[in-house]
């Protein structure tokens, strides 16, 4: 994808389901957002995007 600017960016952080290999739980789903794909790699973005 292309963005004309890094605001484009923040919002709709993307989750992964972890696999049931790894949890070893075979009747719950474990999801983990992927903070690291936000603009400056922190929950935080969104906050500051706001406040401007």
């Amino acid at each position: 994808m292309k963005y004309n600017n890094v605001l484009e960016l923040i919002g709709n952080t993307p989750i992964i389901k972890i696999d049931d290999d790894i949890t070893k739980l075979k009747h719950i789903e474990i999801w983990a957002k992927c903070e690291l794909f936000n603009p400056f790699g922190s929950v935080k973005d969104r906050t500051a995007l706001r406040d401007f």
